[in-house]
């Protein structure tokens, strides 16, 4: 039997309700408004609906992933003056300063996210053990005698807190024999782990793939890709200096839009953990879907693809707390939404109470 979970915020928030994505998106429309007073947001609402008056709000994201556009669009139409055959410099300057402009807030929006981020990851739980791990553990409970896959789409650090109790018994991205060391402020050297380039994971009980990145990942100027231990981001202050423009390093994450998102899920690193991740899907018997609900679309299209087209027979346990997502939703991107299929069994008891319930028995 193996095993390929998916974690979504919903486990984040188990740990701390202030991992929600409405409490972190007010965090920064918060900050956004003390930088550029009460109408910045309205003006980012607007570019939100002038890029896409279809989409729905959902967070952090839709007020990001339009600046990410706006400043990637701008930077691939600078040649564009030059082509008609006339002196453009001003014009091409204008819109590289427009470009850079965008960039910038982009990235100072970013810096104050997962800021927010890294200060709520720090379990509050009063238990002895987190609900993240607890659950990692009741998953790895569920067959002993070989290696689960856990993908995230998390940037805390609350899995690597559940699962890095025993290091030896953990694989990531991160190629351990590429120790470095780089300089990603003006001050000492800080340890560093290159990311893989293909997927070539040691074998271990438990494989760690940050889909979207983490709070740890950051690209190099040179355009290198390499994670930190977050102790040592917060000993130099990372984030403050990303904020305010004093490091060249840049969070490899998938902050962004939809549309944008097909742009970065396509680029290294993140093509390489879905890589990782969708090949492990596909050779699972049993997956589990927990806190996710089901807004991601390129996401929904690689699950749907796998479970539809594979021979291969599989159970699906979906935890989830509450509603949403409904029947229907998980169904559409699992499979037919008119196929009430008994492969797939949807728990609404969120965690901890999922791991004690009858369908997860049912996975035992």
């Amino acid at each position: 039997m193996t095993i390929t979970v998916l974690m979504g915020n919903g486990v984040s928030i188990a740990d701390n309700p202030d991992l929600n994505v409405t409490s972190l998106s007010t965090r920064l429309a918060d900050e956004f408004a003390k930088l550029g007073g009460d109408q910045a947001n309205e003006v980012l609402a607007h570019l939100a609906n002038a890029i896409n008056p279809e989409d729905e709000p959902s967070g952090f994201e839709s007020i990001l992933g339009p600046l990410d556009l706006m400043a990637t669009a701008l930077a691939a139409i600078a040649p564009l003056p030059a082509m008609f055959g006339t002196d453009q410099t001003e014009i091409v300057n204008q819109i590289e300063a427009s470009s850079g402009f965008l960039r910038t807030v982009y990235t100072r929006g970013v810096a104050i996210t997962l800021r927010a981020i890294d200060k709520e990851s720090i379990s509050t739980s009063t238990l002895d053990k987190s609900v993240t791990t607890r659950f990692v553990e009741a998953v790895k409970a569920l067959d002993r005698s070989s290696s689960v896959t856990i993908a995230t789409l998390n940037y805390d650090s609350l899995l690597l807190q559940g699962v890095l109790d025993d290091s030896s018994n953990v694989s990531d991205l991160a190629a351990g024999y590429a120790k470095s060391s780089s300089s990603i402020t003006d001050e000492a050297l800080v340890d560093c782990w290159a990311i893989r380039g293909v997927d070539n994971l040691p074998p271990s009980p438990i494989v760690v793939i940050q889909l979207h990145g983490s709070l740890g990942w950051l690209n190099s100027p040179e355009g290198r890709v390499y994670k930190f231990r977050l102790g040592d981001l917060r000993a130099v202050e990372y984030w403050e200096r990303l904020e305010q423009g004093r490091t060249l390093w840049t969070p490899a994450v998938v902050l962004t839009s939809q549309a944008g998102k097909v742009r970065l899920v396509a680029e290294h690193p993140f093509s390489l953990a879905y890589e990782a991740f969708l090949g492990r899907l596909r050779a699972s018997d049993i997956w589990i879907i927990c806190g996710y609900g089901f807004g991601d679309q390129i996401l929904n299209r690689r699950l749907g693809e796998i479970f539809r087209s594979s021979a291969k027979v599989r159970r699906v346990l979906v935890i989830t707390y509450g509603e949403h997502p409904s029947e229907s939703t998980v169904y559409k991107a699992l499979g037919d939404p008119e196929d009430q299929s008994n492969d797939i069994v949807i728990c609404r008891d969120g965690l901890p109470a999922g791991l004690s319930c009858e369908h997860w028995d049912l996975f035992s």
